[in-house]
């Protein structure tokens, strides 16, 4: 059983690496695909996380993929999220962690503000993660809030699935295949 298991999950990471495009970046369905920067940047963290579970993910494939993650600094949460999985391998852009820290981009959403007070953690920065919690630790503390988590990660994922339907509606519409 524990056998079927490593061999069904190296399956999986032959199946992810598939779709890694040339950029670093993962495509819906194969390489050639459209790239939602969530769902790339979720695969990004996966393979982190088989890799230090002790699977095999080559260190081309993590590296290409951490690379990857740069274009990705212009929405916020996207960016919060790449700089957080880039964190977790020591790669993070400093200047870009402490641009989005300065200019307190991260207070949008609980979310994004667990992912700036990880992603300042892992980067040494304890006092300033301390900070990017305060808000949430006091709101919570006066029943203010109510944490939505899942919401908001499902709706990162949602969103560019929107937009992609939105950009490509007329060939969607269309038929596809023979």
């Amino acid at each position: 059983e524990k056998s079927d298991q490593k061999r069904f999950i190296a399956s999986g990471i032959d199946e992810l690496v598939k779709m890694q495009k040339p950029d670093g970046s993962f495509g819906y369905w194969s390489d050639l695909g459209e790239t939602n920067a969530f769902a790339s940047i979720f695969a990004t963290d996966v393979l982190l996380d088989l890799s230090e579970a002790g699977y095999e993910v080559s260190k081309g494939v993590k590296q290409n993929a951490l690379n990857s993650l740069l274009k990705y600094a212009n929405n916020d949460l996207e960016a919060l999220y790449a700089l957080y999985v880039s964190s977790r391998a020591n790669m993070a852009d400093r200047s870009i962690l402490n641009k989005i820290y300065d200019d307190k981009a991260y207070n949008k959403t609980a979310l994004s503000k667990y992912l700036m007070a990880a992603a300042l953690k892992l980067n040494g920065l304890d006092d300033e993660a301390k900070v990017a919690l305060k808000d949430i630790k006091n709101a919570v503390s006066y029943g203010v809030i109510k944490m939505n988590i899942d919401t908001d990660t499902q709706w990162a994922f949602w969103d560019g699935v929107r937009e992609y339907e939105a950009k490509n509606r007329a060939y969607l519409q269309g038929q596809i295949g023979n």
